[in-house]
């Protein structure tokens, strides 16, 4: 658990959120190889890090400093609540890890607030294009903490309320490279539930049918016996 008293005993004023919170929770060191050697398929290498017992956390170190070599946003999630009719609702939301703890930081003006007051639990998806299409989902209870940053926007002072997201499952999967060009395309799905203090794994493998491709290239060739069938 991070001491909230030892890291916040000054009020940050006039500074970007973005960059007080990555000055306040900076980001694990994490062992990166150089562009030129990492690896272009990087499913096999996932699958032996999940073989060989890496925490969910681990994988998210690993997964976020190749997401910087590659210029994905790496700090950037959707943020996911559910208004006051049960809809989700989703936004983009500047976040940082630290610690297996997730933080983001919200207007104290926004109707949001209430929202989460009303039901703390969300969810977060961060998505890396450029690493196979990886996906982590996280789910948690978003508690607000005593933390306020106050900065300067336009001619107004602005205030925003620190959240902390202490997850209870994290789902992550990958796209598994050998089968990007084929018919049928799949996914690989690894789960982490927390169960009292420990987490239990499952995994299992999606299948995805990639037929909308094949359609498209029919459609291109104009290949009438084999769409005939498929037309009203």
């Amino acid at each position: 658990m991070i001491n909230r008293r030892e890291l916040f005993k000054k009020t940050l004023v006039g500074t970007a959120l973005l960059g007080v919170m990555r000055n306040v929770f900076s980001q694990p060191k994490t062992a990166i190889s150089p562009v030129s050697q990492i690896e272009l398929d990087l499913s096999s290498d996932l699958k032996k890090r999940f073989t060989n017992g890496i925490s969910w956390s681990e994988y998210f170190n690993y997964l976020y400093g190749r997401a910087v070599i590659f210029n994905d946003q790496p700090n950037v999630g959707i943020l996911n609540t559910l208004d006051e009719a049960g809809y989700p609702i989703g936004l983009p939301m500047h976040f940082e890890f630290k610690n297996d703890f997730f933080y983001f930081a919200m207007n104290s003006a926004a109707k949001r607030n209430d929202t989460i007051l009303k039901n703390q639990n969300i969810s977060l998806l961060i998505y890396y294009n450029s690493l196979n299409q990886s996906t982590v989902l996280i789910k948690g209870k978003a508690k607000s903490t005593p933390i306020k940053y106050q900065y300067k926007a336009d001619d107004s002072q602005q205030t925003q309320i620190l959240y902390e997201v202490e997850p209870t499952e994290v789902n992550l999967s990958f796209l598994d490279n050998s089968t990007r060009n084929k018919q049928e395309i799949k996914r690989n799905l690894y789960t982490f539930k927390k169960i009292g203090s420990s987490w239990e794994r499952s995994s299992r493998v999606i299948s995805i049918q990639n037929d909308l491709d094949d359609l498209m290239a029919q459609l291109s060739l104009k290949n009438h016996k084999w769409l005939t069938p498929l037309l009203p």
